[in-house]
């Protein structure tokens, strides 16, 4: 018998070995980098070999959200990120490190000059009223009161 090469059984598990680390490989890939889409929102999901991570269900569901959105929704989602921009700027130049809860008044934020006074997108005469709840981590959860549109769970109490 001739032993200078390989035999049968060692080319047999050199090809099983190396398709093992073939499948690992384009798993992983697929998994980091794999056919990414991105939408009008600059939202990144993927389109084939789609993993089921918890973030990929939430991007999902933040695509389907946005699609709901009427018109009206999103314009009124406009002021709540004017907002949320006057608020995030308030609390880092009033705050340092980490603070308790709080919430922050629109009408502070005008008398401060973070924002400027928010009015109805379709009624230029209705002005809009509204508070940001502040959980102290970067989370700012936004209440809006224009006209007719107002936010769930709104307490007027804190207008």
């Amino acid at each position: 018998m001739n032993n200078k090469g390989f035999g049968l059984a060692d080319m047999i598990i050199f090809i099983v070995v190396s398709l093992i680390v073939l499948i690992i490989c384009v798993v992983y890939y697929d998994n980091k980098f794999g056919n990414k889409k991105i939408n009008d929102n600059n939202t990144e999901y993927k389109i084939i070999g789609e993993s089921n991570t918890k973030e990929q269900k939430q991007i999902e569901e933040k695509i389907k959200k946005e699609e709901k959105l009427s018109k009206e929704e999103k314009k009124y989602n406009i002021l709540k990120e004017k907002l949320i921009n006057a608020a995030t700027l308030y609390v880092s130049e009033k705050y340092t490190g980490i603070t308790d809860k709080m919430i922050i008044n629109l009408n502070t934020l005008i008398e401060l000059n973070y924002i400027e006074q928010l009015n109805d997108p379709f009624n230029d005469d209705i002005t809009c009223n509204g508070y940001i709840i502040y959980n102290g981590v970067d989370k700012y959860d936004v209440y809006l009161k224009c006209g007719e549109y107002v936010s769930e769970n709104y307490n007027v109490d804190f207008e």
